[in-house]
Formats: structure tokens, sequence, C-alpha cells
């Protein structure tokens, strides 16, 4: 995957723990369980800045999950 996307190699290297993030929250029911977690996270937050840093794992996380899922083929 990682030769075939240009943005999951980058993703990976920022983030090296979202691969395994990602094995555990690959499939829908499991991210939805995951984006409930992250709006809790951000939303407890103590400043903007680290809410702002939460809501950006989560959405590398997802974009990452989703096109993991597109490349191999399966519904998002």
């Amino acid at each position: 995957m990682v030769a075939g996307s240009e943005f999951i190699g980058a993703a990976l290297i920022q983030d090296p723990d979202s691969l395994t993030w990602f094995a555990g929250h690959g499939d829908p029911a499991a991210a939805r369980a995951a984006n409930e977690e992250y709006e809790i996270r951000a939303g407890g937050a103590a400043t903007p800045g680290e809410a702002e840093q939460v809501l950006r794992e989560w959405r590398r996380r997802e974009m990452l999950r989703i096109a993991w899922r597109d490349m191999a083929g399966r519904r998002t």
C-alpha cells in the first residue's frame, strides 16, 4: 500500500502509531466508535491547540483508513 500511495506513506511516517490504530479500527463500525472517542478527546482538551492536535490526528487516521480500504477495493 505504501508503494502505491504517497499519502499513505507520508501518513505512516508522520504518525507511525496510526498503523497499529488502523489494525483495530479498519472496519466502518470500529471507525465510528473511534470517532466518538476522538470527539470526547477533542471536547475535553485543555487548550485550543491541544484540541486542534487531536482533530488533526483524527483526520489523518480516518483519511488513512479510507485510502487503505479504497486501495484494497473495500467499501469505506
